[in-house]
């Protein structure tokens, strides 16, 4: 049971940690650009890319559809 405990707060611990502070860009207490700014900031070149053509893919890390 004890071993339980430790692993579950290992799990919590991690998945906290693994969140980041990206949640800027979904905040409401930013202006749609300062939104903006922060989500693309985050987006790697590739990602960027990505967003230029016509069909583009989800971006889950950044919790973009």
């Amino acid at each position: 049971m004890h071993s339980l405990v430790k692993l579950l707060c290992i799990v919590i611990i991690s998945v906290h940690g693994q969140s980041g502070n990206f949640l800027d860009c979904k905040s409401g207490l930013l202006s749609a650009q300062q939104r903006a700014a922060d989500l693309v900031s985050r987006m790697t070149i590739d990602e960027k890319i990505t967003q230029i053509v016509t069909t583009t893919a989800a971006i889950p890390r950044l919790g973009l559809p």
